[in-house]
């Protein structure tokens, strides 16, 4: 069983961006916490998936941390860390 920074590294690999980045953005979205609920339960999940912006993924994916690492690590690897507050926050 890989830890949350083991999964953090195995993704930030697959898509060449940084590690500390999707760290500090983990950390800052959630707490860490995989089942974490936000802006009035429309965010979910480590990475706080926005329902209203990602209606198609659910709530079975976003709370999945292996779907949350790797949707936050491709977005990034796209350019759209600007979704996140807190990736805008590290800018």
């Amino acid at each position: 069983m890989w830890t949350l920074t083991e999964r953090i590294e195995h993704y930030a690999a697959i898509y060449g961006v940084s590690a500390e980045v999707m760290a500090r953005v983990v950390e800052c979205e959630s707490g860490g916490n995989p089942r974490a609920l936000g802006d009035s339960g429309k965010s979910r999940g480590l990475v706080q998936i926005n329902r209203d912006y990602h209606p198609d993924i659910s709530d079975n994916q976003a709370f999945d941390i292996d779907f949350s690492l790797d949707f936050l690590a491709e977005n990034l690897a796209k350019g759209n860390g600007k979704w996140w507050t807190c990736w805008r926050n590290l800018q």
